[in-house]
């Protein structure tokens, strides 16, 4: 798991227009941190990751 679940949103936008951070790379890897507590916590009812990851990729291209 990277270590992209430690930062603040600001760093992790300012990663992301710096295109230090990939928006895709971040989105799987909020996706597997989901996968791996969610249950957990049972916090989250659907989660689409198809459509996430495509959105991912919708911004990586915008940037």
């Amino acid at each position: 798991m990277g270590a992209h679940v430690y930062k603040t949103i600001r760093e992790l936008s300012d990663g992301i227009r710096r295109k230090k951070i990939s928006p895709v790379e971040l989105t799987e890897t909020s996706l597997e941190r989901l996968e791996s507590i969610g249950p957990r916590y049972n916090a989250v009812v659907t989660v689409t990751r198809e459509r996430a990851i495509s959105e991912a990729e919708k911004a990586e291209d915008e940037i």
